[in-house]
């Protein structure tokens, strides 16, 4: 039992630490009130972002810990490398959600083709910023907490899904209230 409390109160301070970074996730979300109230459909494909970006950051995070045990000395590197790779994955993904959501929205609800077009290209380019981004945070954050004496298997999980939330939300409420209503 003594070794589950020590675990746990290992664990707490960085789940304390991220519920109020979450609060704040929730803070930036109010922020763009307009911008949902304008947009409110936008709302239905945040939850595709938030988790591509994850996913993102979560598959650079696990090379990253990988190459941090095995004592990997081109971290800089290695950094520069998962973000391309994301940057590349998230163009992909990106061009496939153009087009499933252009063809969902148009054909399939008969929304205009020209709103199913901005909308479909705003959740692309989201996608491929926001997934680029957490690619970068998804290997910078373990290298930087390990630096900092920190244990990165407990902290980087749940910081990476954080940030990747935090910036894929900005990125796409961002987007849209410049690609969409100005």
């Amino acid at each position: 039992m003594g070794g589950t409390v020590r675990k746990a109160a290992k664990r707490l301070p960085w789940l304390i630490s991220l519920l109020f970074l979450g609060l704040a996730v929730s803070g930036v979300s109010r922020f763009f009130e307009g911008v949902v109230g304008e947009l409110p459909l936008l709302v239905a494909f945040q939850p595709l972002l938030l988790g591509m970006a994850g996913n993102a950051g979560t598959q650079s995070l696990a090379v990253t810990l990988r190459g941090l045990v095995r004592g990997e000395k081109t971290l800089p590197r290695m950094i520069l490398s998962e973000m391309r790779i994301a940057f590349l994955a998230g163009l992909v993904i990106g061009a496939l959600s153009f087009f499933a959501i252009w063809v969902y929205l148009c054909p399939m609800l008969n929304y205009p083709s020209s709103f199913s077009a901005s909308a479909a290209f705003c959740i692309g380019v989201s996608s491929t910023v926001s997934m680029t981004v957490s690619g970068l945070t998804g290997s910078a954050i373990p290298i930087i907490l390990c630096r900092l004496g920190a244990d990165p298997a407990v902290a980087s999980g749940p910081l990476i899904t954080t940030v990747s939330d935090l910036c894929a939300l900005v990125c796409y409420y961002s987007i849209a209230w410049a690609m969409m209503l100005r």
